[in-house]
């Protein structure tokens, strides 16, 4: 979970995963694999009023990236910035970044489609049960509906996979 609200009643998380997670410093290079590919990435600005942080990835700079934001290479990876690490005044360390290459931010919005690197997942609501006593805020069910178009059916021979969440196959073995 990167970020989570309820601004004005209405629940919202944002969550963010990858292939590859680590921190780094600025000015570090390191060099990852992510399914046969080398990624040669390194921070080459951590900073700014709003705490931002720029990658050169492969040769390729991205623009600035925040905390919870994510930006796309030309190849398609995605790379993420999980949390900005800014050193303070009089502290050893040097500016670092949590980050995620090959990354995917999830989005969920009460009331909202369903949010997939930024992008609205067509047909994919999201409703978050909760209670507020307070300032407190209590998670109780998040449920992602998917309604569907009448032109998916299910066979043995045809499997459906959800929007957005690719992971979530549903088949059809048979009858007994």
């Amino acid at each position: 979970i990167v970020e989570a609200n309820n601004q004005s009643g209405v629940p919202e998380f944002e969550l963010m995963g990858g292939a590859i997670k680590d921190v780094m410093e600025q000015g570090q290079v390191k060099t990852f694999t992510i399914e046969g590919k080398e990624y040669e990435v390194e921070v080459t600005y951590i900073g700014g009023t709003t705490s931002e942080v720029k990658f050169k990835v492969n040769g390729e700079v991205t623009d600035a990236i925040q905390d919870g934001s994510t930006a796309k290479l030309s190849d398609g990876t995605t790379i993420g910035v999980r949390e900005i690490l800014e050193e303070e005044a009089g502290e050893v360390t040097a500016d670092q970044v949590e980050f995620y290459i090959g990354a995917e931010k999830l989005t969920l919005k009460h009331g909202d489609e369903l949010q997939l690197n930024e992008e609205d997942v067509d047909d994919m609501q999201v409703i978050i049960q909760a209670t507020q006593t307070g300032s407190e805020f209590e998670l109780e069910k998040i449920s992602i509906n998917w309604y569907a178009e009448d032109d998916i059916f299910i066979t043995e021979d045809s499997e459906a996979l959800m929007p957005g969440l690719e992971s979530v196959k549903f088949t059809f073995e048979g009858l007994n």
